[in-house]
């Protein structure tokens, strides 16, 4: 807020960018910023390991860890090789996953709690189908928007 209030209009996405080169404050701010990137990263990382093979129900073995570690790596540094525009991807990443965190991961936890207690009848069941899909609905629009925004003329 401090830097879009200092800035304006004129900000860049990432907002220490807009300070200038030998701005010792900024400088501080951005060694912080990838100190906290290098030494969070693994634990994301690992979190995100795991949850994925426990989603497909699968076992790796340390190869397959080595291998999907490396291949998840080598396509986020790509992506972020080609990115140049940090303000699309918060955009992009916050249209899907703030809508799924507030619409339609709550339904679907409803809906699978009422499954495993067998409670499937009554209104509060079948409106969280349709939560679900307004979530669904609003982050893809979210998305869209941000592609558009960010990528074409079509919403100026």
């Amino acid at each position: 807020v401090v830097g879009f209030l200092t800035f304006g209009g004129s900000a860049n996405s990432l907002i220490l960018n807009s300070y200038a080169a030998k701005d010792l404050l900024a400088i501080l701010g951005r060694l912080g910023c990838g100190l906290s990137i290098t030494f969070s990263y693994p634990l994301v990382f690992n979190g995100f390991r795991t949850g994925t093979f426990a989603l497909f129900k699968h076992s790796p073995s340390q190869i397959q860890n080595d291998l999907f570690a490396l291949a998840t790596v080598t396509f986020t540094t790509c992506i972020a090789m080609v990115m140049n525009d940090l303000g699309f991807m918060v955009a992009f990443a916050g249209a899907l996953l703030g809508s799924s965190i507030i619409y339609v991961f709550p339904a679907m936890m409803h809906i699978a709690a009422s499954n495993n207690t067998g409670d499937k009848v009554g209104p509060a069941y079948y409106a969280s189908y349709g939560i679900a899909g307004l979530g669904m609905m609003l982050g893809v629009i979210g998305a869209l928007v941000s592609y558009l925004k960010s990528f074409t003329s079509v919403l100026d």
